[in-house]
């Protein structure tokens, strides 16, 4: 899992359907301009406007374009469970490398439900994970207890987003290479003094 990756949006025909044949110009264009790390189908990406559908459409397609040289990250959050499955299910087949995990929005999940959440999710995959916590957007702010408690038993968690309070994690005990992903460039060089290695934005 690379440190900077830079979040891209969905194209769409004028008909609003999607113009999956419109990725490969995005591609191509941050490729040439040195990105070598793109999160595809995140909150940039109209994550929670697209039917679960039209995301196994984008995965299908990336499933279907070679990725040597560059890395994909694919962002999975939906409110019911078992549609959240379905895309990492679809994902695990394909050369996609890692999953943005994302918190289902409006719900307002329990701690322990969002536990919950996670573990469901990673039993069904072996792809590198990072989660996200953006309660601005969610309602929801995972704790550090549990995210401790799912660090301490999921080692393919290799990252965390954190749209929060970064500071607070000042005395998580990251494994090593961890990454600590900035939610958006504005606040930067703050959220890196407060603790981020990395980098996960439209910045691009």
């Amino acid at each position: 899992m690379k440190n900077l990756n830079v979040a891209i949006p969905t194209p769409f025909n004028e008909d609003e359907s999607l113009f999956l044949e419109g990725f490969d110009f995005i591609v191509e264009h941050l490729k040439n301009n040195g990105i070598n790390s793109l999160l595809i189908c995140g909150t940039t990406g109209e994550q929670h406007s697209l039917s679960i559908d039209e995301r196994i459409q984008i995965i299908e397609y990336f499933s279907q374009r070679k990725s040597d040289d560059i890395e994909l990250m694919f962002g999975v959050s939906a409110t019911r469970t078992s549609d959240a499955i379905k895309l990492i299910e679809k994902i695990e087949k394909t050369h996609i490398h890692s999953i943005l995990i994302g918190f289902p929005p409006y719900i307002r999940p329990t701690q322990k439900q969002a536990i919950y959440y996670v573990d469901e999710l990673l039993s069904h995959t072996s792809k590198e994970v990072a989660l996200y916590n953006n309660p601005t957007r969610t309602g929801f702010n995972l704790s550090e207890k549990a995210l401790n408690d799912l660090l301490s038993r999921h080692s393919n968690i290799r990252g965390l987003k954190e749209g929060g309070d970064v500071h607070r994690h000042k005395q998580t005990d990251f494994p090593n290479n961890f990454i600590m992903f900035a939610a958006g460039d504005v606040s930067l060089p703050e959220m890196i003094k407060n603790g981020c290695n990395g980098l996960s934005s439209m910045v691009g």
